[in-house]
């Protein structure tokens, strides 16, 4: 934090460039055990402000490498506005400080959800549960009853496209 308020100043002060820090992109870490690492907005915050937000969690339980290593108490939780941007990010469990940082870029350059959502994680880690959380938010538009329709109609013409005419 130091070094970041440090930066701002000297860019004011040096290059007389006004700057302000922006700390609802700073991310933070308690280091107790297990970890709780946070960037952007929390609930708490969002409620205070009235800011309309969605919830996506994903648990350290449903994921591989966090059973392998015994890590299996945790989550992921995930702040995002109604269109699917997101507000901020909450981890709670081992390593919740490595964890963190993912959504700390993804906060600082504006990433979108599809983008991590459609990165390869390196299968078996602890950061797939930002991926799972990502994809999750996609989840409920590709499986929606309106996809299961359309799906339902098209498949009702696999019979007829195939059969050959006389």
């Amino acid at each position: 934090m130091a070094g970041y308020e440090a930066g701002i100043a000297l860019t004011n002060s040096i290059l007389h460039l006004p700057r302000k820090a922006d700390y609802g992109r700073v991310g933070w870490c308690t280091y107790t055990d297990p970890e709780v690492a946070s960037v952007g907005l929390n609930e708490k915050r969002a409620r205070k402000e009235g800011i309309d937000y969605q919830i996506i969690e994903e648990f350290f339980v449903d994921n591989d490498r966090a059973l392998a290593e015994g890590e299996g108490l945790g989550k992921i939780k995930l702040l995002l506005n109604p269109q699917g941007k997101l507000l901020g990010c909450q981890i709670i469990g081992s390593y919740a400080g490595e964890l963190i940082h993912e959504w700390v870029v993804a906060m600082a350059g504006n990433v979108k959800l599809s983008t991590i959502a459609g990165a390869v994680h390196i299968y078996p880690t602890l950061s797939e549960i930002s991926k799972r959380a990502a994809g999750q938010y996609f989840a409920g538009k590709i499986f929606s009853d309106t996809t299961k329709k359309i799906l339902r109609f098209l498949f009702s013409l696999k019979g007829r496209a195939c059969t050959p005419q006389s």
